[in-house]
């Protein structure tokens, strides 16, 4: 996996936004690019996403996708919430009128046409293997070595209760999602990528994400409409989800469903 088996697809448009795609910071001083980590959801049911403080710096700038083309279109809104620097590198944005967000994270594996679906959420622990998703090396995978470690961070300063996996990031990787494979190409978020100590990737554990920022990861059952069992699909990829009831087909249920929600 990585780069030479990647899409990089990564930095275009993605409307609704979803993990694992390009951000940028566009502000004097202030400048660079990262990787939108998953959709969230506080305990009001407002919908936005995280992604590693130090990419959007402060709460007073705005942050854009997949860059600052001086477009309105392109805007991506502005961080709340920002992390209390010791347990995590972490930042909520919440939706506004100009974007929604969607319960996935950006599949760059070639002839892939599939993007991972967030199933569920929970810390990982040592000797679990796990991937991130970022927009510089792509889709990488690699052993937890350490569930507990202190690490310094040159925007955070000291860290504690970090995770390290033997894998390498780059510049624009901080901010991805790490999560766990599961069946039917669906994930289970675990972590926040922050950076990089003695080589070896560092991130921070969902748990303390979490906590920090007062929200929770965005899944798939989340977005099952009342009275139904399954979550809605996009059955031709086009980004509308005309299966509501999420039986894999579109029908006269989905209209009585459809009816019913007006």
């Amino acid at each position: 996996m990585g780069n030479l088996d990647a899409k990089a697809e990564n930095w275009i448009t993605f409307r609704p936004a979803i993990g694992g795609i390009q951000i940028h910071l566009n502000e004097t001083q202030h400048y660079g690019v990262g990787t939108l980590g998953f959709a969230a959801i506080d305990e009001y049911g407002n919908t936005g996403y995280v992604t590693a403080e130090h990419v959007v710096d402060d709460t007073q700038y705005q942050i854009w996708q997949p860059y600052d083309y001086g477009d309105d279109d392109y805007k991506l809104g502005k961080a709340t919430r920002e992390s209390d620097l010791d347990y995590s590198d972490s930042a909520w944005v919440p939706c506004d009128s100009t974007f929604a967000v969607l319960p996935k994270v950006y599949n760059p594996t070639i002839g892939s046409n599939d993007d991972f679906f967030v199933e569920s959420f929970s810390d990982s622990e040592e000797g679990d293997y796990v991937y991130f998703a970022g927009i510089i090396s792509n889709l990488q995978g690699g052993t937890v070595i350490n569930d507990d470690e202190e690490v310094w961070n040159f925007h955070c300063g000291r860290l504690y209760h970090q995770c390290t996996m033997n894998a390498s990031a780059i510049n624009g990787d901080s901010g991805s999602p790490v999560f766990k494979m599961l069946d039917n190409n669906s994930i289970e978020i675990v972590g926040l990528l922050q950076g990089i100590n003695n080589g070896n990737v560092v991130y921070s554990h969902i748990s303390y994400v979490n906590d920090d920022l007062d929200v929770a990861p965005y899944t798939v059952y989340d977005m099952i409409i009342p009275g139904q069992t399954y979550p809605p699909n996009d059955l031709d990829g086009d980004g509308l989800y005309e299966d509501l009831t999420g039986d894999g087909t579109f029908g006269f249920d989905d209209v009585v469903c459809l009816f019913n929600m007006v």
